[in-house]
């Protein structure tokens, strides 16, 4: 009997590689526990599946980067999915806020 597999794909970017490594340094630390590979791409093995973390593109303006989960429980890749999607949108809100704080510096 063949067991489904799940599959989330994400494409989203960062300004420059300095969020970038945050965002990944963000994410093994909350996945300290589990199994990872960190080559050309991270991979972080969780029970029944496992998720990357890989670079598409990099020019001199954006980081782009892609997000794929893999997962044979749904229960469990959403849970995964909505961990990932709360780092990057915390590491994404504080770039924000660090710039705007730079721009308030610049103004006074």
């Amino acid at each position: 009997m063949k067991k489904n597999l799940y599959e989330w794909v994400e494409f989203d970017s960062f300004e420059n590689r300095i969020a970038f490594r945050r965002f990944i340094n963000w994410i093994i630390g909350e996945f300290d526990l589990y199994l990872k590979e960190e080559l050309s791409e991270l991979v972080v093995y969780f029970p029944r599946g496992y998720f990357t973390i890989s670079e598409q593109e990099n020019n001199n303006v954006d980081i782009k980067f892609k997000i794929s989960i893999y997962s044979k429980s749904l229960k469990k890749g959403n849970y995964i999915k909505e961990k990932i999607d709360g780092i990057l949108y915390h590491s994404k809100s504080t770039l924000n806020l660090k710039n705007k704080s730079q721009l308030l510096e610049l103004n006074i």
